[in-house]
């Protein structure tokens, strides 16, 4: 594990989770206590350009995997007696796709911090949490979305959702549109935030439309 993951396991232990998984938990906030580390946000960069670039899962099966998995791995928790089902369904995810903490879904690091917490495991679960954390301030570099000039990042369209259930903690889904501005892509939510208050929040999706444009059997559409 680099130096500076470590680091991240005793800054970060404490801080939320995020989508309905973490209303299981109760540790909805609507934003981290204090600023998360710029050597951090390389790590969450180097994390997705991973995933962006894996020429073995194209993304769309990533994002297809990742989403199952972590509701697969969420129902199993739900009852002890399939607490084991949950243990059996995160050792495959890990022999297919590789280390868990390297996958950029913040909903499935939550799922996870989840299943370490029940298991007893605290170095796993100080390590699910933080890379979720990471995530999710790795979106916000340019900002919090307020304008397709501070767009938020999100490695995967999943993540979008999850960083409106944190830092949002939205209450209604309007709608969802794709606008274009100067050869880049934004996905274009309109929600009602915890107040009742309209939100319009943007997304750039841009590093996600050109990796599925690589992808076999998408190239030259």
């Amino acid at each position: 594990m680099k130096p500076i993951l470590k680091m991240a396991i005793v800054v970060l232990p404490l801080l939320p989770t995020t989508s309905v998984y973490a209303r299981d938990a109760g540790w909805i906030v609507d934003k981290p206590a204090f600023d998360i580390p710029a050597e951090l946000i390389v790590i969450a960069d180097n994390i997705c350009q991973s995933a962006l670039q894996n020429p073995r899962v194209p993304v769309m099966e990533l994002q297809s995997i990742l989403d199952t998995e972590s509701r697969a791995i969420h129902v199993a928790l739900q009852d002890p007696q399939t607490l084991d089902q949950a243990v059996a369904r995160a050792a495959a995810l890990r022999d297919r796709l590789g280390p868990l903490e390297r996958l950029p879904s913040v909903e499935l690091q939550f799922v996870l911090a989840m299943l370490a917490e029940r298991t007893h495991d605290d170095a796993a679960l100080h390590l699910y949490r933080a890379t979720g954390q990471v995530l999710l301030a790795r979106m916000e570099v340019r900002g919090l979305g307020q304008s397709s000039e501070e767009a938020l990042r999100p490695c995967l369209i999943e993540n979008e959702y999850s960083w409106l259930q944190i830092r949002a903690n939205f209450s209604k889904h309007h709608s969802q549109r794709v606008e274009t501005e100067d050869g880049r892509a934004f996905d274009v939510l309109e929600i009602d935030d915890a107040q009742g208050q309209r939100r319009t929040v943007y997304f750039d999706v841009t590093p996600l439309f050109e990796a599925y444009d690589r992808a076999p059997g998408n190239r030259g559409n």
